[in-house]
Formats: C-alpha cells, sequence, structure tokens
C-alpha cells in the first residue's frame, strides 16, 4: 500500500517542483505563457509579471479547472514587499478561459463589456487579438481583456502602485495575444 501511495504522489511531485523551478527561474527567454503538459496550467512567466508589477513578485496562485466545458486557468503574482511611495503591495491576476468555439467566447466578451457599460476608463485596445479592451481608473486597476478565436485572456492589476507599468501590461497582452494564435 505504502508502494502505491508513492506512485500515486510522485508524479503530483514532480509537477509542483518543475512548475516553482519554471516560474522561479526569472529567464527572459522563458516564452509568455508557461505550459506544463502534466497540469496542464497555462500561466504567464514570473519575469513578465514582475515587470508589470515593476518589482520582484511571486506565484501566490495557479490554478486550472473546467467548468461547464470551458477551460479555466489562473495565476496570481503578489510583489514581495509594499511601495513606499503608494503604501500598497500590488499584485497581478491573470485568466486564460478556452472555450468550445469562437462564437462563445465572442459572446462572453460581450457581455462582460455589457456589464460594466457606463464606467469610465475603459476602452477599445489593440493587442493584436481579434478583440481586445482596457478599463482602468488609474488609481486602484488596470485590465486588458481580450480575445483570439476561441480563447479569453485577461490581465489584471489590483492595487496599483507607483511602481505599476501600464506599458509592460499592453507589451505583455501583446505577446500573450500572439502566443495564443499558435
Amino acid at each position: 500500500m505504502k508502494h502505491l501511495t508513492f506512485l500515486l504522489i510522485l508524479p503530483l511531485l514532480w509537477v509542483s517542483i518543475s512548475c516553482r523551478k519554471s516560474s522561479a527561474s526569472g529567464n527572459k527567454n522563458i516564452s509568455a505563457i508557461l505550459v506544463s503538459s502534466e497540469s496542464s496550467n497555462k500561466c504567464i512567466n514570473q519575469s513578465d509579471a514582475e515587470s508589470i508589477l515593476g518589482e520582484n513578485a511571486k506565484l501566490t496562485e495557479n490554478i486550472s479547472e473546467k467548468k461547464d466545458g470551458i477551460s479555466e486557468y489562473k495565476c496570481t503574482y503578489t510583489a514581495s514587499s509594499k511601495d513606499a511611495k503608494s503604501n500598497r503591495i500590488g499584485v497581478l491576476f491573470y485568466m486564460l478561459e478556452e472555450f468550445k468555439d469562437t462564437v462563445s467566447a465572442h459572446k462572453k466578451f460581450t457581455e462582460i463589456i455589457s456589464i460594466n457599460n457606463g464606467m469610465a476608463g475603459q476602452e477599445k485596445i489593440d493587442v493584436g487579438a481579434d478583440e481586445g479592451w482596457l478599463h482602468s481608473d488609474a488609481e486602484n486597476f488596470h485590465l486588458i481583456m481580450f480575445r483570439v478565436g476561441k480563447k479569453i485572456a485577461r490581465l489584471k492589476v489590483n492595487k496599483v502602485t507607483n511602481l505599476t507599468s501600464m506599458e509592460n501590461l499592453k507589451a505583455v497582452a501583446g505577446r500573450v495575444a500572439l502566443e495564443m494564435k499558435e
């Protein structure tokens, strides 16, 4: 029984260690989306998260799940320290949803935009995707959402600090959109 338990746990440990090594490497040559074939989880890499947050960050969430036929991949990076000027800790959320078809993805994309209709700080954005949308109050959060085919990705900085880079947020969104086309 002990051997069976060990054999069942061993692959999970290996995946956990490899995911930590991938996210902790900080290698700028790593693609914007990290894919582990064992866990089927997709996340932006740590160096991209740190470039957006403007400081060192730690991966604090990395999950994948399937709900109602939609595959969801979520990860969160949290800044390692409080920004001295804003007295905030920056947090970057990333989510990738894979729908069964383009029509379903487009419908979800337009629903999200219509729910937020009338709020200030919204605009269409071109990140090389089929559809792109930026929503920001410039003080507390920045959100970029974009759709490529049957996939929707969201990058959201919550608790914007003086170190947060909107320019890098847009650049990472562009690279992710390009990779979603592959």
